[in-house]
């Protein structure tokens, strides 16, 4: 009798230790794990990786003489309004535009110069008839997507006219105006050359 009861005293006393056992490791893990608000997790979601974008298509596009024709009457009007407007696209990516302009326009571009030459001009110009045959001789070639203007002669009469004697910006204009046509066929210009008469441009 005495045994059994040693036993169950035993089990108790085995049973309270280990139940403080038990009460202890909670407490010191709860002090030890970070706290946290239920609800205040940030769900950090998969990302998609981007598919990959296709190369732009390069493109081949002939152009003719109607994108000089519409570039430079818009550049000249205003200051040499032409008429029997030309255009030749010859060899090098050359072009050359051909027209009329009236000798009181030239005269007009003359006098705003005061200088020897441009009184020389202007009594040249008094022996003339009032249509004067003008010529732009222009160069072109690419430069970062774009298109870009070489002035290479300007004549009136034959004469050639110092670009001094012209607006400053205008062969600038005569660049912008010429891209703007080409680029609703292309955006960004990569070669142009001659061919068959007109301009192979190749582009995106």
């Amino acid at each position: 009798m005495n045994g059994g009861k040693r036993f169950v005293i035993t089990l108790v006393a085995g049973l309270c230790v280990a139940g403080i056992i038990a009460g202890i490791s909670r407490l010191h893990l709860q002090a030890s794990l970070p706290e946290h608000t239920p609800g205040n997790v940030t769900v950090q979601e998969h990302a998609e990786e981007p598919e990959p974008t296709a190369e732009a298509e390069v493109k081949e596009v002939q152009i003719g003489e109607e994108v000089f024709l519409s570039a430079v009457t818009e550049t000249l009007d205003g200051q040499l309004d032409t008429t029997e407007l030309a255009a030749e696209i010859g060899e090098n990516t050359n072009v050359t535009l051909t027209g009329a302009v009236s000798k009181e326009d030239v005269t007009k571009l003359l006098e705003s110069q005061a200088d020897g030459i441009s009184s020389a001009y202007q009594a040249v110009l008094e022996l003339l008839p009032e249509d004067l045959p003008l010529t732009l001789e222009i160069g072109l070639q690419t430069s970062d997507g774009t298109v870009q203007v070489i002035p290479k002669s300007f004549q009136v009469a034959s004469m050639e006219i110092p670009e001094t004697f012209i607006e400053e910006n205008l062969f600038d204009r005569l660049e912008q105006n010429i891209n703007r046509e080409i680029s609703k066929q292309v955006s960004q210009v990569q070669s142009i050359t001659s061919k068959d008469g007109g301009l192979l441009l190749t582009g995106i």
